[in-house]
């Protein structure tokens, strides 16, 4: 996949676009690809990934499920947002988030899940009124940020996910 929608496309080492399976129950809409997600080119890797495995198998349990719903991953943009090559990420800007979109819709089309899931305050800002069907929850860096699995918001994040995920199980 090659674009050039927006200023993005000069600094990005690739386009990060989504995986996973497809179709799915559950999409996971983040905000944007970090450094190390620009490099290999898959969302939710590394600690942030690690978080969110961890959040879906415990949500599991707490729905009463032997397995986790099928999800797909993507961000509101597919391009890590910097200024520079190498430079640090920003928020994205309202002109990159549009230039976007539409691939953002497509994903949605090619993936038709039962639930959505906007990760952060980009995605909730710039995606919660385009779907049906959306749950918000915080990003999985702030998780990390307040102290990860042993936290509180760890804990709440997992009740919200088996929420969506019981209700996804419902509707089978």
């Amino acid at each position: 996949m090659t674009c050039t929608k927006c200023g993005l496309s000069r600094f990005r080492r690739q386009i990060v676009d989504g995986y996973t399976q497809i179709p799915a129950d559950i999409l996971f809409v983040g905000d944007a690809p970090n450094k190390t997600e620009d490099m290999l080119g898959v969302q939710f890797v590394g600690e942030n990934g690690g978080l969110l495995d961890a959040a879906i198998r415990q949500a599991t349990l707490f729905a009463g499920l032997q397995t986790p719903p099928t999800h797909h991953l993507t961000n509101i943009i597919c391009c890590r947002p910097t200024d520079s090559v190498g430079g640090p990420n920003r928020q994205p800007k309202a002109e990159e988030i549009l230039a976007c979109r539409s691939r953002l819709l497509g994903c949605v089309g090619r993936v038709k899940p039962k639930a959505i899931i906007l990760l952060g305050k980009v995605a909730k800002s710039n995606a919660k009124r385009l779907f049906d069907n959306v749950t918000c929850l915080v990003h999985p860096t702030y998780i990390l940020k307040v102290g990860g699995t042993e936290s509180p918001q760890f804990l709440a994040f997992c009740r919200a996910l088996s929420s969506v995920f019981q209700v996804v199980k419902e509707n089978q």
